[in-house]
């Protein structure tokens, strides 16, 4: 989809929920080459709202917390009519428990990431999600 450089796609939103909003400054620029806008949202309630109401192409949600608040909302978006089919690519620290792994892989979401990750991995597995 977005491996042939020269051939630009359709415009493609991606909503990543940021435990940390210090996420490279320079993914914005690289994907928008790509046709992606990128937006970042902090872990509010806000964010469930922002998602119904504009549902991206991709929402990628950072679990390096372990917070209730996070699981919620993945099982919001998960069981809304309006979100459910919107591919969630999950974003975890390279080191983690076990169990949070467990989490991870029974949550069985669209793609994983681990951090830190190359705007390269992100395009890659945005492609990849959308592909499917």
């Amino acid at each position: 989809m977005f491996k042939g450089l020269g051939v630009m796609p359709l415009q493609r939103t991606v909503v990543c929920i940021e435990v940390q909003p210090q996420v490279e400054e320079d993914i914005d620029s690289f994907l928008a080459q790509y046709g992606i806008e990128f937006i970042r949202a902090a872990h509010a309630e806000g964010t469930v709202s922002l998602v119904h109401q504009e549902p991206p192409d991709v929402l990628l949600m950072d679990m390096s917390a372990e917070q209730e608040m996070l699981w919620t909302m993945f099982h919001q978006f998960r069981n809304s009519m309006r979100t459910c089919n919107i591919p969630i690519i999950l974003i975890s620290p390279r080191i983690t428990t076990i169990e949070h792994i467990r989490q991870l892989y029974a949550a069985n979401a669209a793609g994983y990431l681990t951090k830190p990750y190359t705007p390269h991995e992100l395009l890659e597995s945005i492609d990849r999600v959308l592909a499917i």
